[in-house]
């Protein structure tokens, strides 16, 4: 057996040679069997999307592992494509693991992630309390910061 261009190549030959009880031999014959690897790895399935109300929301970048029916398991860490949203604190992220076997062969899976801020701001103190005031004798106005 001798190895093919790649780890999931191979070739292999067999020969088979016929001798009778008095020696007599038949010319041999030989087989030769060309393994290639032309099978992209199965990709598991992705995390399922997540809808989040903030970057915090986020979660970390997992590993996933794909099997390749030559080399086997194939784990690989995510890598993130993120695309700005119509608000600053709105964005996609793009989750996508791609899985290379030892020939090549590719197989990816990704993960859609969509951060849109939809908590509106709060208070951090109540308005003024209401005054009575004449014309000349209003007062200015308060200055009422958000959290």
């Amino acid at each position: 057996m001798a190895n093919g261009q790649c780890a999931g190549s191979k070739i292999i030959t067999r020969t088979w040679t016929l001798v009778d009880a008095c020696g007599n031999a038949a010319a041999p014959q030989t087989q030769t069997i060309t393994v290639t690897d032309n099978i992209a790895p199965v990709a598991p399935a992705a995390p399922a999307p997540i809808f989040a109300t903030c970057s915090g929301e986020v979660p970390a970048m997992i590993s996933l592992t794909a099997m390749d029916n030559c080399t086997g398991a194939i784990t690989v860490l995510g890598v993130d494509t993120t695309v700005p949203g119509l608000c600053p604190n709105s964005f996609t992220v793009t989750r996508k693991w791609t899985f290379v076997d030892a020939c090549g062969n590719t197989s990816s899976t990704s993960q859609t992630i969509s951060v849109n801020d939809t908590i509106p701001p709060t208070f951090d103190q109540s308005a003024p309390a209401n005054v009575a005031a004449s014309c000349d004798n209003i007062p200015a106005p308060a200055v009422i910061h958000s959290v």
